[in-house]
């Protein structure tokens, strides 16, 4: 991936290009990062999870490596004049999953002031619940005000959409399958299955003039109101699982 790209799409290019190196040093060497985006932080910290064998070489700016602690050690709620939602695992049940839900809410503000947003937010989660099929989820949301949005991130290591398609029949590969259920074709049988990832993805980049990248298995996928077409990407390193990640014009 190219350094013209969005960046949306460069903060999870720098995830993978970490987690590359780190095969040839043994290490994920995060010394010289000085900024670090909730889509480069949630896949990278979800490694760690996943296997703690890794090991990491902390950042050299102080100020990164107490961003990151703070992440990683508060809890959704805990501070409600927080700018970021700590990393945050979806719980088992999804009637548990409210306090991720309102501290994002909390965060997006008057983005949220009809209801739309906590719906669709809603939907997205909804998603990770009945279809990827996940044995671990997790969310991180971060404020940007001078900068004038909010970035966040969810991911989980189910079957890809891809693989929830094939399930069911659909044989497409890992980037025509993000395309295919962004123009509305689902896993799911039901009728009654409220907005698709489609209509997710659409009111995040048409109502809140936002933009959405995702990556899932070999593929990954980026729209914003400023392209015309989606840009499409055969990954360089698998993704296992789905990542989807948005920014958000803060009103």
């Amino acid at each position: 991936m190219g350094q013209r790209l969005p960046e949306l799409v460069r903060n999870y290019s720098k995830y993978s290009s970490l987690m590359d190196a780190s095969k040839q040093t043994g290490s994920v060497d995060l010394s010289r990062i000085t900024w670090i985006y909730p889509t480069t932080f949630l896949p990278l910290i979800c490694e760690f999870v996943r296997d703690q064998s890794l090991d990491m070489k902390l950042p050299e700016d102080q100020k990164v490596r107490d961003y990151i602690s703070t992440l990683i050690q508060r809890r959704p709620g805990q501070d409600c004049c927080a700018t970021y939602l700590p990393y945050s695992t979806f719980p088992v049940d999804k009637k548990h999953f409210d306090p991720i839900m309102d501290h994002i809410c909390n965060l997006a503000g008057e983005v949220d002031k009809t209801g739309n947003f906590r719906y669709i937010l809603g939907e997205l989660s909804d998603n990770v619940y009945q279809h990827s099929k996940f044995n671990f989820a997790a969310a991180t949301a971060q404020k940007y005000p001078s900068k004038g949005f909010m970035e966040f991130c969810i991911l989980d290591d189910g079957i890809t959409i891809g693989g929830s398609l094939r399930d069911v029949g659909y044989e497409y590969d890992d980037t025509e399958a993000i395309d295919q259920a962004l123009n509305g074709l689902s896993s799911k049988i039901s009728i009654e299955r409220g907005y698709g990832l489609g209509e997710s993805i659409e009111y995040f980049i048409n109502e809140q003039k936002g933009e959405v990248f995702i990556a899932s298995g070999n593929g990954g996928l980026y729209m914003s109101g400023n392209e015309r077409e989606p840009l499409k990407f055969i990954l360089k390193e698998k993704y296992c699982g789905t990542l989807i990640s948005a920014r958000i014009e803060l009103h």
